[in-house]
């Protein structure tokens, strides 16, 4: 009786499995029939939880370190992206950037003085667990986001997320 049981069990299996492949189900399918559970959880996008418009830490142009401080207090982030005029990401200021330009003349220096050129980013259709190893190896809190139909230079960011949101969606 064991061996009929299991190979029913296995028939229920492969029929599942070739349904499956015929009506085009994948995973994106699964992540929304079955968020909760471990699979569903490991497909979490970036999109799905990224701060969004206002809640960005952004500045346009070449401001000076008044209102680069003002909106890393205000934002929260630990960061402040910069933008050009075109509205592209061209540089991050991070509280790290604020420790190494600690000087008697810090309030004198705007964002093109102090800002890192090479900001670290990552596609929203990336899953949030990429973003967590992206994050852990270059040891950073947060990734500005782009929309993954475009090319990330010359292109304006659509999100941010911070590592602590990774943590909050379930990944360590």
């Amino acid at each position: 009786p064991t061996t009929s049981s299991t190979m029913m069990l296995a028939l229920g299996d492969a029929l599942a499995v070739a349904l499956m492949e015929r009506r085009g189900f994948n995973m994106d399918d699964y992540r929304v029939l079955h968020p909760g559970g471990q699979l569903g959880q490991s497909l979490v996008r970036v999109c799905d939880v990224m701060h969004v418009a206002e809640e960005m830490p952004l500045v346009t142009g070449n401001p000076p370190m008044s209102e680069l401080l003002a909106t890393l207090v205000d934002k929260k982030f630990g960061c402040v992206g910069i933008l050009n005029t075109e509205g592209a990401l061209v540089g991050i200021f991070t509280d790290g950037d604020l420790g190494r330009n600690l000087d008697s003349e810090l309030m004198n220096k705007s964002a093109f003085d102090v800002m890192t050129t090479t900001p670290k980013v990552i596609r929203d259709n990336a899953l949030v667990a990429e973003a967590l190893a992206l994050m852990k190896e270059k040891k950073i809190w947060t990734l500005f986001i782009f929309d993954h139909t475009k090319p990330e230079t010359g292109v304006a960011p659509i999100g941010i997320i911070h590592i602590q949101d990774c943590i909050k969606a379930g990944f360590e």
